[in-house]
C-alpha cells in the first residue's frame, strides 16, 4: 500500500523528476504483480490513482514513462474479477474516449 500511496503522491506533484515518477510506477507495478491481492487492486480502481494514472497517460511525451504506465493499467486490469474490471473500463473509456473521438464539425 505504501506504493500505491508514493505513486499518488508521485502523480500529484507536477515537479516530480522523470526518474522519480518512472521508479514510482514500476514499483506500484512489480508490488501488484507480486501480491495478487484483488481488494488492493479494487481500492486502487476507486481511488483516485486511476485517473490520476490515465491523466499520465494521456498527456505524457515520453515513451518509458508510457510504457511502464500502460504496463500498471494492464495489471489492474487484468484477471476475471467482474466489478473490478467494470470499475475500470468505465474510468478508462470516459477519460480516453474523447481522445479516440475525432472533433466534430461546427
Amino acid at each position: 500500500m505504501a506504493e500505491e500511496r508514493h505513486l499518488y503522491t508521485v502523480l500529484s506533484n507536477l515537479k516530480s523528476s522523470r526518474e522519480e515518477t518512472k521508479g514510482a510506477l514500476q514499483a506500484t507495478t512489480v508490488s501488484l504483480i507480486h501480491d495478487h491481492n484483488k481488494g488492493r487492486i479494487t481500492d486502487i480502481l476507486q481511488s483516485g490513482l486511476l485517473h490520476s494514472l490515465v491523466g499520465l497517460i494521456r498527456c505524457t511525451t515520453d515513451a518509458d514513462i508510457l510504457y511502464i504506465a500502460l504496463q500498471l493499467l494492464s495489471v489492474l486490469t487484468h484477471g476475471s474479477d467482474e466489478m473490478r474490471l467494470e470499475i475500470a473500463r468505465m474510468k478508462i473509456v470516459s477519460v480516453l474516449l474523447p481522445l479516440l473521438t475525432p472533433p466534430q464539425e461546427k
